[in-house]
């Protein structure tokens, strides 16, 4: 794509330049001598390819017809001089000379009209070669870097990670970090190269062209960047872009993709470069904590606090969750996100106390399992702490602690098997209170004692802290049942039935309240039903 001067004039201007001389000149100078005048002025290399190439034919035809014309005239002069000639010797010589000088003149036009047709084509094939140069290319927004892969326009200005405000630079060689968004972050405050990220086609316009040849004024960057969000491969909607990432979503996505990416030029050949099309993804999560805790045991019967309770997570983080506690209890911990294989997760103070594991589909180790039989165990020197991190990539970054709740409820011991409550048909016929003498380590409890609901309360559990509805627990905080399903799935003191002695007797001091262990359904019955368990106040 070169534009300038040629190399070399050529040797002769065009014949169409007048040939004739005036009749006073000696015929010693050659009738073509204005042709070997050099041309009044320079053209453009672009205007001397045009006009050799579209008048070639005109010209050639010119010259030779330049050519034959100054033949005639030439002999016609010599002839009148003959005919004015008064010594006939002399014209005798004239006559000769006449016939001479009319070979060398046809000699000499024809080598002309040679060499104008030779200069015509040289000149043509030289400028056609030398009009092939050097490509246009882009260049970056610094205006000195050249444009040299694809990945170089197709990186994103990210809002700084150390939330000190600002932005960086992300490159498209980055793709393998998972970057986790400063707090605060909207979708709309990451950019492409100068174009916002609302999954629109938008022309790099920040973009320059250049050329080596010179040729760059006017020239222009076509084809256009796109950049789209996605979560959990659907796209966010661009009525959505302004908001704040949710911090417990994701993980996000983020496509940038450039379509047809060309440098162009309006003079000069060649006048354009291809780049091509390309895309990659930025993985992306919010800035991220333990934003769930899930029991292993997530029954629920269509009710469920909206407010603490997600019914394929659990409990949200802040919910309170767990107020009670029980030797193999268990519960995950969920960050943020749909990917949970991102994160993992270790204890401190949690020696003895708990043990970690990991269940599929969640982080590694973020199972915390109750090893302890006693409440009292449980907070000595104080209650666990979780730690997840997460996995961004190339290394692990840490992310959030969990410190379990100090729990209100934890049951001391269980029957292990069903027992009746007491000997009596009716709870007032009662002799032997089996179910508070178990619980109580007292021997003979008087018919004072077990009518008395706070005495009964020290040992077992009122039915409503073990299930918070009449029907089947409601998954909720403050219950056993309502935080953690049906209990009896975690063995231990719930076995063998699950279905619960209570505190709680019938108003005609008749029947025993018990809740039943695959429902929480809360139900009276006689104090001699069977295949009923024993749980005993701990707290």
């Amino acid at each position: 794509m070169f534009r300038g001067q040629p190399a070399s004039q050529p040797a002769s201007q065009p014949a169409s330049q007048p040939a004739s001389q005036p009749a006073s000149q000696p015929a010693s100078q050659p009738a073509s001598q204005p042709a070997s005048q050099p041309a009044s002025q320079p053209y453009r290399l672009n205007s001397i390819l045009a006009i050799f190439q579209a008048k070639q034919t005109s010209q050639v035809k010119s010259a030779i017809n330049s050519s034959f014309h100054n033949l005639k005239t030439y002999i016609a002069k010599i002839v009148l001089n003959i005919h004015q000639h008064k010594n006939k010797q002399k014209a005798i010589n004239l006559t000769r000379y006449q016939t001479l000088f009319a070979q060398i003149i046809f000699i000499l036009s024809s080598l002309s009209l040679v060499n104008n047709v030779w200069a015509l084509s040289s000149y043509s094939a030289q400028t056609e070669k030398m009009i092939t140069g050097n490509t246009p290319y882009i260049l970056l927004t610094d205006g000195v870097t050249p444009l040299t892969d694809l990945r170089q326009i197709m990186g994103v200005n990210f809002p700084n990670r150390n939330g000190q405000g600002g932005t960086e630079w992300i490159s498209a060689w980055d793709t393998d970090l998972i970057l986790r968004a400063p707090k605060g972050m909207h979708f709309n405050d990451v950019w492409t190269f100068a174009t916002p990220t609302d999954g629109e086609a938008h022309n790099p316009s920040t973009l320059n062209v250049d050329d080596i040849d010179g040729d760059e004024v006017g020239g222009y960057v076509s084809g256009t960047i796109r950049a789209t969000w996605f979560e959990n491969d659907i796209q966010i909607p661009n009525d959505k872009l302004s908001w704040e990432l949710w911090n417990c979503g994701g993980p996000y996505k983020l496509r940038v993709e450039v379509s047809n990416i060309q440098a162009n030029t309006q003079y000069g050949l060649p006048r354009n470069r291809y780049y091509g099309s390309s895309s990659v993804e930025y993985r992306i999560i919010p800035n991220g904590q333990i934003c769930y805790l899930r029991p292993n045991e997530m029954t629920q019967f269509g009710d469920h606090d909206p407010n603490v309770f997600n019914n394929t997570y659990g409990f949200s983080r802040n919910s309170g969750f767990p107020t009670t506690g029980f030797q193999n209890a268990a519960f995950t911990l969920v960050g943020s996100g749909s990917d949970q294989s991102l994160y993992r997760c270790y204890t401190s103070n949690g020696g003895g106390k708990i043990s970690l594991s990991t269940i599929g589909g969640y982080g590694s180790n973020c199972t915390v399992n109750y090893i302890v039989g006693q409440r009292s165990q449980f907070i000595k020197n104080g209650t666990p702490t979780i730690t997840m991190e997460f996995y961004n990539g190339r290394y692990w970054e840490w992310i959030d602690n969990f410190t379990i709740p100090v729990p209100n409820k934890w049951p001391s011991k269980g029957s292990g098997k069903a027992m009746v409550f007491g000997d009596g048909y009716w709870f007032y016929d009662i002799k032997n209170y089996y179910a508070l003498t178990f619980c109580s380590n007292i021997e003979k409890i008087s018919y004072i004692q077990a009518h008395s609901l706070g005495f009964r309360a020290q040992y077992l559990y009122k039915a409503d802290e073990l299930s918070n509805n009449q029907s089947h627990f409601i998954r909720a905080v403050g219950t056993f049942m309502g935080e953690w399903g049906i209990t009896k799935r975690y063995g231990g003191v719930w076995r063998p039935d699950g279905d619960l002695w209570t505190a709680d007797i019938t108003s005609d001091d008749r029947r025993i309240y018990r809740v039943m262990g695959m429902t929480g359904r809360i139900e009276a019955q006689s104090p001699r039903y069977q295949s009923t368990t024993t749980v005993c106040r701990g707290d």
